[in-house]
């Protein structure tokens, strides 16, 4: 067991809009570590989804310390994330980071999240590529104190998911909903594009969808998903971006659908496929 607390009770302000949307803050430690709060929203059922804003954060500020030049920028290339224990509602995580490896460019790092009795509840794993442009967010900055009863509520409308489209196949065999996607200014992450590691609950609500006009067991969770990120994808009303999901298999205990972003000139910005289940964690 790991302890979920650190000396320091000081967290970094926040960085970026979606930082200040979802409650994730980077924690103030000089250890080889990156490591990251994550307060869970109090008034919808938490998931892996929301565990991965952290895990993206986390992953990304421990490769950027191995950076050689700590100016340049990181792209998310892919994400995975496995749920290990169930996750309650208003409570709260940290999320550590750390770098597995490094070639040329690429840079692996794993992430493990915490709850406040110190279980593991969430493993990840991101892969980054450094960019020939200058880093878009920083480290350094003003400190403010951890405020642990600041717990934000749900941050889903700022996704922008419309209702399904007409031309949905719905009602196919393999059901296909497609869902219009506006991600508004605050799933900023300082780059103009929206956060790595909150697509993965615009991904997520996509994939519940397909689930829903489906045999599938509503009570089924997100215990795994993977995510592969194409291309930035853009912010507002009328970016033309549309959000497909399918599912791939249903069954009595597991489930599996997949979910995308396509730009308005049909190429995949985001992929995902995800497995759910009624686990008993």
């Amino acid at each position: 067991m790991k302890t979920a607390e650190l000396q320091a009770p000081l967290v970094h302000s926040p960085r970026h809009p979606a930082d200040e949307l979802t409650g994730c803050r980077l924690h103030a430690t000089e250890s080889d570590e990156a490591s990251v709060h994550l307060p869970l929203p109090h008034d919808v059922a938490p998931s892996l989804s929301h565990v991965a804003v952290a895990i993206d954060t986390a992953a990304g500020e421990a490769a950027a310390a191995h950076l050689p030049n700590r100016g340049s920028a990181l792209r998310t290339l892919s994400l995975n994330a496995q749920l290990t224990a169930s996750l309650t509602a208003g409570s709260w995580l940290q999320v550590y980071g750390r770098v597995r490896a490094v070639r040329g460019r690429s840079i692996v790092a794993s992430t493990e999240a915490f709850d406040a009795a110190g279980d593991l509840v969430a493993l990840g794993t991101c892969r980054f590529v450094v960019i020939d442009q200058p880093r878009s967010t920083s480290s350094a900055g003003s400190t403010s104190a951890l405020d642990r009863s600041a717990v934000p509520s749900s941050w889903d409308a700022a996704l922008g998911l419309g209702d399904a489209l007409p031309g949905s196949s719905a009602d196919s065999g393999n059901p296909t909903t497609v869902r219009s996607a506006a991600p508004q200014a605050s799933t900023d992450n300082a780059a103009s594009m929206v956060h790595g590691g909150v697509l993965v609950r615009a991904l997520e609500l996509g994939m519940h969808s397909a689930l829903g006009r489906a045999d599938a067991d509503p009570q089924a969770v997100l215990s795994d998903v993977a995510v592969v990120y194409h291309r930035p994808v853009p912010l507002g009303a009328g970016n033309g971006v549309q959000a497909p999901s399918s599912l791939r298999r249903t069954g009595r205990t597991v489930s599996v659908a997949a979910a995308a972003l396509v730009g308005p000139d049909q190429k995949l910005l985001t992929t995902a496929e995800g497995i759910f289940g009624s686990f008993d964690m």
